[in-house]
């Protein structure tokens, strides 16, 4: 039996295909990484690319601008999601991982190549937001397919714990452009760094981007997916006369009903949902196998069948109870991650700029910790939704005492509390895949999860950065800055996990094993 025939469990059990499985979970780990490594880079650089892409004035103004060229990646992640998840849905979740990881190398590239201002004016910050834009779609393509691609192939008493380690090469790649970041600064004089040290972090990164692609050669689409692609195509008389591994075939396919509608431009639908959105006992994972039948397919004229279509028909709720969940970590991720260091930095007396970064290194290790413990427990059964509504309900509650604790304690206080925050987040970065992929079928998996996850991140995530440091300007105390909006995220947050334990349970605990 081949590997494209073997089912997850099959091929972790079999030695020959065991080794290859945990190559791709290894490749799928670092090429995550190299994609954070590049979004953590450009966030803590601020202080050089800031003044050498945009014009020198105010510094609120200046801080502004440079957040808002940062989160213009993330405006466009969304749209990322859809023509990779299009692509992986439709074709071959391979593809989409591989391609999106060379697009994100490519504007990485460049952008260590940049002139500044001083040497084409406005070109420069123009130049540098669309390959912001470049990096966006990319990451948007890459991340949450890679998140589906490991749960996939996932053996079913590890999947949790295979998820949550693919998840943590979010935190370790942003460990890695810290990391960099720190030892460029030690390395170089602040008049180095300004000249041309930022621009090695960046071309630093088109290596490791080489290193993930070359990872990922010989990934196979896992066997979940190609069987319900196949009877997709079966029933839309659309195969070429070959099976999922390429031989030939005799197939009894009918396309009587393509023929007689007469109409070349018209699409397919799926008439009904997936069943497992109606009847829990069926877990969405079993889609095309033993639990449950395909749903019926009616094809209204052409040969097409496009993914975004069935999710936004089909699979609305899902997406948006997905989206309204992930509004805290979305948050609280890149508040915690790019907007705090800096911030401690100039507010916490006697910590300076290396010492908040030394020590976000240090909890971003907690964090990979922390998602690997939760991926290990939910696998022994604990309850996601639970988990994550106590979560929602602690992080949301510790807020204004936090902020009291950092304004009033100092140093110690600034880097506890900060490691509580993140902390918090790896226990969701732990849950996140492993809880929302069930709620879509294989065939709008990738476009429905991973849509709903960059909506978050993205929209969410990309402009909170961009909302503290408004606040800032007009709050009195800066350190209650973070407290309102992160309060209503976490508020947001607690309601969809409610509503999720309600009505798709199996977004808190596998109904059904498949």
């Amino acid at each position: 039996m081949s590997s494209a025939r073997m089912s997850a469990d099959e091929a972790w059990a079999n030695p020959e295909t065991r080794k290859l499985y945990v190559q791709l979970v290894i490749g799928l780990l670092f090429g995550t990484a190299f994609e954070f490594y590049d979004f953590a880079v450009y966030s803590q650089l601020g202080k050089y690319v800031g003044p050498n892409f945009f014009p020198a004035g105010n510094l609120y103004a200046e801080q502004l601008s440079f957040w808002a060229a940062y989160a213009v990646a993330f405006v466009v992640r969304p749209l990322g999601a859809i023509l990779f998840g299009h692509c992986g849905d439709r074709h071959s979740r391979k593809t989409s991982l591989v391609y999106s990881l060379l697009l994100m190398a490519v504007p990485t590239t460049l952008m260590g190549c940049l002139p500044t201002f001083q040497h084409i004016s406005w070109a420069a910050p123009v130049l540098l937001i669309l390959l912001r834009l470049g990096q966006g779609l990319a990451i948007g393509g890459e991340n949450g397919t890679a998140l589906v691609y490991l749960y996939e192939i996932a053996p079913i008493k590890w999947r949790c714990s295979v998820v949550a380690f693919g998840w943590s090469g979010v935190p370790f790649g942003i460990f890695l452009g810290i990391a960099v970041v720190l030892i460029l600064q030690e390395a170089l004089s602040p008049a180095a760094m300004m000249l041309f040290g930022w621009r090695i972090a960046f071309l630093l990164g088109a290596a490791t981007g080489v290193v993930g692609v070359l990872l990922r050669r010989r990934m196979p689409d896992p066997a979940l997916f190609l069987q319900r692609k196949q009877q997709i195509e079966e029933q839309l008389g659309v195969t070429d006369g070959r099976d999922i591994e390429g031989h030939s075939k005799d197939a009894d396919i009918s396309t009587k009903s393509v023929a007689s509608t007469g109409s070349k431009d018209l699409t397919m639908r799926i008439e009904e949902p997936f069943p497992a959105a109606k009847d829990a006992s069926i877990d969405a994972t079993c889609t095309g196998s033993a639990a449950g039948s395909l749903p019926a397919v009616h094809v209204t004229g052409g040969k097409k069948f496009f993914p975004v279509l069935q999710m936004l028909r089909f699979y609305w709720l899902p997406v948006l109870l997905q989206w309204t969940w992930e509004f805290w970590f979305a948050a609280a991720f890149y508040c915690y991650t790019s907007y705090m260091p800096g911030f401690l930095a100039t507010n916490v007396p006697g910590m300076s700029r290396g010492l908040a970064l030394g020590s976000t290194l240090v909890h971003l290790v907690g964090v990979m910790l922390v998602a690997w413990v939760t991926g290990f427990l939910c696998d022994k059964g604990m309850p996601r939704m639970v988990t994550s509504g106590i979560v929602f309900i602690v992080a949301g509650a510790s807020l204004a005492p936090a902020a009291i604790g950092m304004r009033a304690g100092g140093v110690a206080a600034a880097w506890l509390l900060h490691l509580w925050f993140l902390l918090l987040v790896g226990v969701v970065g732990g849950l996140l895949a492993v809880s929302m992929c069930p709620l879509y079928p294989p065939e709008v998996r990738t476009t429905g999860m991973n849509f709903a996850h960059q909506m978050a991140v993205g929209p969410i995530g990309g402009i909170t950065p961009v909302i503290l440091a408004a606040i800032k300007t007009v709050n009195g105390d800066v350190f209650l800055t973070i407290v309102p909006w992160l309060g209503a995220c976490a508020g947001v947050s607690l309601i969809a996990t409610v509503a999720l334990y309600y009505m798709r349970p199996e977004a808190n605990k596998d109904t059904k094993q498949a």
